[in-house]
């Protein structure tokens, strides 16, 4: 069956977000090295990082790293749970929410905020003075991703945490400081739809969107992010072990089934917030990680399946490492998979 792409990202209305689950029943719900709980398996929603070229408040240019504090942020700098941290892990305020596990501190309302245009949005967190702090910054993408919570049943943003207000559109795409630079495109962030919980591209002349500041973050060792063994990968940031080759083309089942049947025990079909740690939005063709995972044969598609399922449609989620971007195919699509523990 011929997989027919969507755009870079599923717009919020197409994809009933109650309905998508993100994981297996059975399988893991967390790196091994995480330090953090989850809610009880539930339905999920789909999961999501950044580029930051702009993490001082700029508009000009950088490398993704603060200036007091040699971090790329468009990288995972905590362990990502499949679903989330259970809210004992935030400490919420009137202005604030705080995440002890990524050590995030986000701006909690946005309603007197207006909507901006690309570049007023960095230059606004720069100036902003909230909660005695004058250190916010607009986040990376997978930061953004940090906040979304894919083990309830409605938003995929915790709607206590971070309450719906009257002047913020429930629809809206929320900008990241992330460039999209794959394709050697220009113009173009990552922007996250807190609905479903999705990231996708949009020129940076289309506007005016909401954003949310943040500032502070966990930083990890300084010890390299990826370690080649044999035919696997171990990401040191976020505890997953990751085949070095993607399978072949097989439809989901067969997919799953070759996932699980690997040894040692423990293999599964990724959800999609964990493949898309994968995402390398630095790379101005393909954004993904070739110098480390091995590419597609010639002529394969960059296809791979998840286990994220949306009920309603009875399709499953895809990515497409050609783009990054995410959409649904059949179960007797033909993809490859990449199989993580």
């Amino acid at each position: 069956m011929e997989i027919v792409l969507a755009s870079i990202g599923i717009v919020a209305s197409t994809v009933d977000c109650r309905a998508i689950l993100g994981i297996e029943d059975d399988a893991p719900l967390l790196p091994p090295n995480f330090d953090g709980g989850v809610h009880p398996v539930g339905e999920q929603r789909f999961d999501d990082g950044g580029r930051s070229d702009e993490a001082d408040g700029g508009a000009d240019g950088g490398t993704g790293s603060s200036s007091s504090e040699n971090v790329d942020r468009t990288e995972p700098q905590w362990p990502l749970p499949v679903l989330s941290p259970p809210p004992a892990n935030y400490e919420v305020t009137d202005d604030t929410v705080l995440d002890k596990t990524t050590g995030l501190m986000w701006q909690r309302k946005i309603g007197n905020q207006p909507t901006k245009n690309w570049p007023e949005p960095p230059r606004v967190c720069a100036a902003l003075q909230l909660a005695g702090y004058d250190d916010w910054r607009l986040p990376t993408r997978i930061e953004f991703v940090s906040i979304m919570d894919y083990g309830g049943n409605s938003d995929a943003i915790n709607r206590d945490r971070f309450p719906l207000e009257p002047n913020v559109s429930n629809y809206s795409a929320y900008w990241t400081i992330s460039a999209y630079v794959a394709k050697r495109r220009t113009g173009a962030r990552w922007e996250m739809d807190p609905v479903s919980g999705t990231a996708w591209l949009y020129d940076e002349n289309v506007g005016p969107k909401h954003f949310r500041c943040v500032r502070g973050g966990r930083v990890s060792s300084t010890q390299p992010r990826f370690t080649v063994e044999g035919t696997l990968v171990r990401d040191t940031r976020t505890g997953l072990v990751w085949e070095k080759s993607a399978g072949p083309a097989q439809d989901i089942t067969s997919a799953r089934h070759r996932c699980e049947d690997l040894k040692p025990a423990g293999y599964r079909l990724p959800s999609l917030r964990e493949i898309q740690t994968l995402i390398d939005e630095r790379q101005t063709e393909v954004p993904i990680w070739y110098d480390v995972f091995d590419p597609p044969p010639s002529g394969t598609s960059p296809v791979l399946w998840t286990s994220a399922y949306d009920s309603r449609s009875e399709k499953y989620a895809f990515i497409d490492f050609s783009s990054g971007g995410v959409s649904m195919s059949q179960s007797d699509t033909l993809a490859s998979a990449r199989c993580v523990r």
